[in-house]
């Protein structure tokens, strides 16, 4: 296996330390190059990064590029000021991968193998698998032996052993397929398992013990219809909506609101549709979706996105609820979004198109 360049302490034109507080990012004068400031503003480190360096904030460890005269570096940098796996980013969906939970993935170019740094730049997962997923409570799933198919700019795997490892590369669940419904965050062991939960999903542990996991959509659709089972008003939609709302209008686009300060009209259409899923001549569906930056931009969400800005899907999903209308002669959808947060889940986001 081909090493990963890992190069010793540099000293930039700031002073590092190990510190736990998150620094913001920062422009230079013509917005050509990105630097880092701590909570007091104190630069921490002067503009130097391109914008293809797309963390927003740096917690930890992140994925960078620094345009020079001749060239351009790409490296990992962690707080300490260490610069790691040198040419070995992990580059998904034309943008670089953001550290989760301290760690970051990087790439074997050379094997077309993907590993994981931990926060100091040492390696966590050595670069043996054809594909991982970010770190989630300490876990990740695993793709490992599969056969890359090119399909004109894009590739998807074939074939390959899917698993659920730990950061120590331990495998805990073999054969365990990557689900966006699975909640990693809602992990139960058991020696003797003695009752199934409807909600959750098993699985049968490497070490013999069962491992169970919240299922997202089920959980969300026992909450659904629980909730809304009786008639709703305008006192349990605000009691469950989020403290700022979002609803599209088709002449002003998206709008922003406090949950309390719903109009009546549009709190009277909310209550309306969202009383379909009490009725069985209604057809509705619930999608496991993330929540959008562009619409959700204020404070109040900064928590559901990693230093990317990146929605935090795997922990706070967006269930979106999708009925079918009509509007006139045309058959139309109508959208009731519901964010995942530590306070059960939230109406976030409304778009009527029905009549």
């Amino acid at each position: 296996m081909r090493k990963i360049t890992i190069l010793s302490f540099l000293i930039f034109n700031c002073s590092f330390a190990q510190e736990s507080e998150i620094w913001q990012f920062f422009y230079n004068i013509d917005s050509t190059l990105i630097g880092f400031k701590d909570g007091k503003q104190n630069v921490k480190i002067e503009p130097k990064f391109g914008r293809i360096s797309n963390a927003y904030k740096f917690d930890k460890i992140m994925a960078v590029s620094e345009p020079t005269e001749k060239s351009t570096k790409y490296y990992h940098l962690t707080k300490s000021g260490k610069k790691v796996g040198i040419d070995s980013l992990y580059i998904f969906d034309n943008g670089f991968d953001c550290e989760n939970e301290g760690f970051i993935r990087f790439k074997d170019n050379k094997n077309d193998k993907v590993g994981l740094f931990d926060a100091n730049g040492n390696i966590a997962i050595p670069a043996v698998y054809s594909a991982i997923s970010r770190v989630h409570n300490g876990m990740l799933f695993t793709l490992k032996d599969a056969t890359k198919i090119q399909d004109g700019e894009h590739f998807f795997w074939k074939d390959g052993t899917q698993s659920l490892i730990d950061t120590k590369n331990n495998v805990l669940i073999e054969n365990f397929r990557l689900s966006e419904n699975i909640n990693l965050y809602s992990i139960k062991i058991e020696d003797n398992l003695i009752e199934k939960e409807e909600i959750r999903d098993y699985f049968e542990g490497k070490n013999g013990k069962t491992y169970s996991f919240i299922n997202y959509e089920k959980e969300f659709k026992f909450w659904l219809e629980t909730v809304f089972k009786s008639d709703l008003n305008s006192e349990k939609i605000t009691h469950y909506s989020f403290e700022k709302i979002s609803y599209w209008d088709d002449d002003k686009g998206w709008i922003m609101t406090k949950n309390n300060e719903i109009s009546t009209d549009i709190m009277t259409m909310i209550i309306k549709k969202l009383s379909a899923v009490n009725d069985n001549s209604k057809v509705y569906r619930i999608f496991n979706e993330s929540l959008n930056p562009y619409i959700y931009e204020t404070n109040e969400f900064d928590m559901f996105f990693n230093n990317c800005y990146e929605s935090l899907q795997e922990k706070y999903p967006v269930m979106n609820v999708v009925i079918d209308g009509r509007k006139k002669i045309k058959y139309v959808q109508d959208q009731f979004e519901f964010l995942r947060t530590e306070n059960g889940y939230k109406l976030v986001g409304v778009s009527i198109r029905s009549n």
